[in-house]
Order: structure tokens, then sequence, then C-alpha cells
């Protein structure tokens, strides 16, 4: 089971685009299987992506979970990745 984002990319085609993940109330590790460094999420002149993120499955009752899923482009002046967008996605417990 995992959740599938598609995305169409965002700003200019030539520009790279990385994703990752981080936690809300849903746990890295114990809900999902995060991203723990930034991914590059396209490639050369691709516009739409789907992103797949794994969830665990466990025995455990639970109330609804959200984690977060970012992309982002790598700032050259500061050298670092900021985010473009922020998804939310919501885990609905099945046990």
């Amino acid at each position: 089971v995992a959740a599938r984002i598609t995305v169409r990319r965002p700003g200019n085609p030539a520009e790279r685009v990385f994703w990752w993940t981080s936690d809300q109330n849903a746990i890295a590790d114990r809900d999902y299987i995060p991203i723990e460094r930034p991914v590059e999420g396209f490639t050369s002149g691709e516009v739409f992506e789907t992103l797949r993120i794994p969830l665990i499955n466990d025995s455990l009752p639970e109330s609804q979970e959200t984690f977060y899923v970012f992309l982002g482009q790598h700032n050259s002046k500061s050298g670092r990745l900021e985010p473009v967008l922020r998804v939310r996605v919501d885990i609905r417990d099945d046990d």
C-alpha cells in the first residue's frame, strides 16, 4: 500500500525539482516510509510525475494521521532547497 501523488512540474522545465516528506502526526518509519534526503523528482523534459510513499500497515486502531510531501527547488544563492508546493497526505485507519 502506498500514497500516490501525481504532480505537474512546477516552474521552469529546465530546473531540477526535488521532493521529500515531513511528519505531522503520522510518524516516519511507524506510519509511512520517509524520504530521508530530498530526491530528484523529474527527469529532463518530464511534465508529470507520480510520487509513491509506502504506508506501513499495522494492526493498531488509530485515528486519522497526516504527513506532508514537499516539492522544491535548489536556491543557488542560499545553497538550500526551498519548498514550492506542499501536499497533505491523510492516512485513514483500516484496522
